[in-house]
C-alpha cells in the first residue's frame, strides 16, 4: 500500500482556513487551494514554506471548506516547485491544466502520470525534475510545451500520443539521457533548442508531416547521420551544430528557407547532398550556398582548406559561414563580395593571409575574431562601415592598413578594438596619399581599452607626440 504523504480532510481544511482570506484554504501539511469559480478550485504549495511533503504525493480531485465542496480543476503557477523529497505525484482526473513551472525543479520526482483530462500544460512544468524516468502523456496533448523537460537528466524514455503537432522550444533540452522518443505523423514544427544537448538520442526518424526544425533543435547531438525528409520547408541557425559524428545529409527539395551554419562544427561532415529538384540551394567546392550562388551559407571545415578562392558570384559572406575552419591558411575575397556578416571568418586559427579587395562595403562585428595566425590585414577603401570586435584575439597581428575615413568615424573606429595584442601598428591611409603609423600602445591602455579620440589624431611632427585618450 502506498504511504500517502499528504491526507486531506475536511476537518484539517477547515482548521487551516480560519486565519485565511476568504478565497484561500491552507491545510497543516501546507497544501494551498485557492478558489478560481464558484465551484472550481486550483491547487499549490503554500509560499515561503517547506512544507514536508515526501514520498508519494496525491493531489485531491474536491475539497470540502466552510461547508462547501470545490473541484479541483488547476495546479497553479509553481504550484509544487522545489519539493525535492517527493517522488510521486498522483494527478486526479478532475485536474484540466498544470500552470507555468507547476512541478519544477522536483529534484527527486521519478514518476508522474498526467491523466487525460488535462488539456492546457504551461511554460516549464517539469523543468528541473533530474531523476525523473517515467511520464505519462494524456492521449489530447497537441503541443509539447517551451521547457516542459528541459533539465531532466535522468528521462530515457518518452511516448508522444499521436495528437502531437508541435514541440516547443527547449522541450528537451539537455536531457541527457534520452535514448528513445517516437516523432509521430501529423508533427509538424521542431522549436529552437528541442533536442539540444540529447547526447544518448539515436539518429531521429522525422515525419513526412514536418515543416520547419528551428535554431539548435539537435545541436550537440551524438547520432551519426539524418534525413531531413520531403515535405520540410525550414531549417533553422546551427540546427545540427556540434553534432560532431555526423558524417552526411541530404537536403530535400522542398526546402526553402536555411539558417546561418546549420551544421557548424560538424567534425566529420564531409558532404551535403542537395536533391536535384532544390532550385534555391547549391553545394560544392565544400560551400554550402543559394542556387546562384551568390551567399555562402556554410563551408564545411573537414573540407575547406589552404588557399580558399571565394567564387566571384557571391556577394555576401554569412554568418558563421567560416567559422573555425582551421585548416584555411589564405583566403582570398574578391571584389564582388559587398558584406562580411558577423563571425563569418572567426576562429580560423591557421588563417595567416587575407585579401580583401575594393568593392567590400561592410564588416560586420567579430569577422576575424580569433584567428590566431593572421599577421597583416589590408582593409580597402570602400569599406563603409565595420562593426566591433572585428580584429579581437588576433594575437599574431602585426599590421592594418585603413582607409582615413574609418578613423574618423569616432564610433566605427572605437569598436574596431586590437584587445589582446600591444604590437599592432594601425597604418591610415590619408585622402592626400599619405599614410601616418598609430601604435596599439598609443591608442590603449595595456590593461584598459580607452577610446581614441579621432579629432586628435597624432600630428605628423613623429612617433612622440603627443595622443589625446579618453
Amino acid at each position: 500500500m502506498r504511504l500517502m504523504a499528504t491526507i486531506l480532510t475536511a476537518a484539517a481544511i477547515a482548521a487551516g482556513a480560519a486565519a485565511q482570506p476568504e478565497k484561500v484554504f491552507v491545510t497543516p501539511e501546507g497544501m494551498r487551494f485557492e478558489i478560481l469559480t464558484d465551484s472550481t478550485v486550483s491547487v499549490g504549495k503554500l509560499k515561503d514554506k517547506d512544507p514536508g511533503f515526501s514520498g508519494v504525493v496525491t493531489i485531491p480531485g474536491s475539497i470540502t471548506a466552510q461547508g462547501k465542496t470545490y473541484t479541483v480543476t488547476k495546479v497553479k503557477s509553481w504550484g509544487f516547485f522545489g519539493c525535492n523529497d517527493v517522488t510521486e505525484f498522483v494527478i486526479p482526473s478532475t485536474i484540466t491544466e498544470l500552470d507555468i513551472w507547476a512541478f519544477s525543479c522536483c529534484e527527486g520526482l521519478k514518476r508522474i502520470v498526467i491523466p487525460e483530462s488535462v488539456t492546457k500544460i504551461g511554460y516549464a512544468a517539469l523543468d528541473g525534475c533530474k531523476q525523473l524516468t517515467d511520464v505519462t502523456l494524456p492521449s489530447t496533448l497537441t503541443t509539447v510545451p517551451e521547457r516542459m523537460f528541459q533539465n531532466c537528466e535522468a528521462l530515457t524514455h518518452v511516448t508522444l500520443p499521436p495528437s502531437v503537432t508541435t514541440i516547443q522550444n527547449s522541450a528537451f533540452y539537455w536531457c541527457t539521457a534520452l535514448k528513445e522518443i517516437n516523432l509521430p505523423d501529423g508533427l509538424t514544427a521542431i522549436g529552437n533548442y528541442a533536442f539540444s544537448v540529447c547526447e544518448a538520442l539515436p539518429a531521429p526518424t522525422l515525419p513526412s508531416t514536418l515543416r520547419s526544425v528551428g535554431s539548435h533543435a539537435f545541436s550537440s547531438c551524438k547520432f551519426t547521420s539524418v534525413v531531413l525528409p520531403e515535405g520540410l520547408e525550414r531549417l533553422g541557425s546551427e540546427a545540427f551544430s556540434g553534432c560532431v559524428n555526423l558524417t552526411g545529409v541530404h537536403i530535400p527539395a522542398s526546402l526553402a528557407d536555411v539558417g546561418n551554419s546549420p551544421f557548424l562544427n560538424c567534425l566529420k561532415l564531409a558532404s551535403i547532398d542537395v536533391a536535384a529538384g532544390n532550385t534555391l540551394f547549391s553545394f560544392g567546392d565544400g560551400m554550402l550556398m543559394d542556387a546562384g550562388r551568390t551567399r555562402i551559407i556554410q563551408a564545411l571545415r573537414t573540407v575547406v582548406g589552404g588557399r580558399v578562392v571565394i567564387p566571384s558570384t557571391v556577394t555576401t559572406i554569412g554568418k558563421l559561414a567560416f567559422f573555425s575552419c582551421n585548416r584555411i591558411t589564405e583566403l582570398v575575397v574578391p571584389s564582388g563580395v559587398k558584406t562580411m556578416e558577423f563571425r563569418c571568418v572567426t576562429d580560423c586559427q591557421s588563417l595567416e593571409k587575407v585579401e580583401l579587395s575594393e568593392g567590400l562595403k561592410e564588416m560586420e562585428s567579430e569577422v576575424f575574431n580569433g584567428c590566431s595566425s593572421l599577421r597583416r590585414v589590408y582593409v580597402p577603401s570602400s569599406v563603409e562601415s565595420m562593426g566591433e570586435r572585428v580584429f579581437g584575439w588576433c594575437t599574431a597581428l602585426e599590421q592594418v592598413s585603413l582607409p582615413e575615413h574609418l578613423t574618423t568615424d569616432k564610433m566605427t573606429f572605437n569598436k574596431m578594438t586590437f584587445d589582446q595584442n600591444d604590437t599592432v601598428d594601425i597604418i591610415v591611409r590619408k585622402a592626400d596619399g599619405t599614410t601616418q603609423t598609430l601604435h596599439r600602445s598609443d591608442l590603449f591602455d595595456v590593461k584598459t581599452l580607452y577610446r581614441f579620440r579621432h579629432d586628435n589624431l597624432p600630428r605628423e611632427e613623429g612617433p612622440n607626440a603627443p595622443r589625446v585618450l579618453e
